[in-house]
């Protein structure tokens, strides 16, 4: 079920937006193809607080928008981008993208490892390469994830590329297919530790002069 997300069309700009946030009210733009131009919009910071907590990643939301004479409009959206203050890490300002359910749209899938590798039992790490994956695909059937089974990985020397990656139907990598994602290392025996210590102490000491 879609979950719904309420906003007013945001009258007041510039300097003005700060008191207005300060009174609890973030500031949104929403763009897109479903839109003729850009819509300035505010969102009651709690309620967009709660929304995001229970919000899947890239899932789409309804968005009504409520004008100064109370009529309203509803957009299918993907929240794009959410800007936070660096210090206290309130939201300052949405990015919703209001979509063409005709047009593919472009997201970034987390990747998510399942199974076991037998080099587990053999002290080994499964080392992600990157985190997410950007993909292309329909924006209503945007995969929650990109799932990969470890368990094929039985050597050291191995590696999952994306080109050996079983991705959905309708759904199109946008990286290079020689990407590595995922691969198995092994563990440092304790004379290598023990060397790569005594190589980092010996580059912290410091220079003698000279003369």
């Amino acid at each position: 079920m879609t979950q719904t997300l309420s906003a007013h069309v945001r009258t007041v700009t510039g300097k003005r937006v700060a008191s207005n946030r300060a009174a609890g009210m973030v500031p949104a733009v929403v763009y897109g193809p479903d839109v003729k131009q850009n819509r300035v919009i505010e969102i009651d910071a709690v309620q967009l607080q709660k929304f995001l907590h229970f919000m899947k990643p890239n899932e789409v939301v309804a968005l009504d928008i409520e004008d100064t004479e109370g009529k309203k409009e509803t957009h299918q959206v993907l929240i794009h981008e959410i800007s936070r203050d660096p210090i206290k890490e309130t939201i300052m300002h949405v990015d919703i993208y209001a979509f063409s359910a005709k047009k593919k749209v472009h997201v970034d899938l987390p990747i998510v490892l399942f199974g076991t590798s037998p080099l587990e039992a053999e002290g080994a790490l499964m080392m992600k390469n990157i985190e997410e994956l950007g993909v292309e695909c329909s924006p209503l059937h945007i995969p929650e994830n990109i799932s990969i089974d470890i368990s094929n990985l039985v050597s050291f020397d191995q590696t999952i590329y994306i080109r050996d990656l079983k991705l959905p139907e309708g759904i199109v990598c946008r990286i290079d297919l020689s990407t590595p994602v995922v691969s198995a290392v092994a563990p440092v025996s304790e004379e290598e530790l023990a060397a790569m210590e005594a190589v980092s102490t010996e580059s912290m000491k410091e220079p003698e002069l000279a003369g």
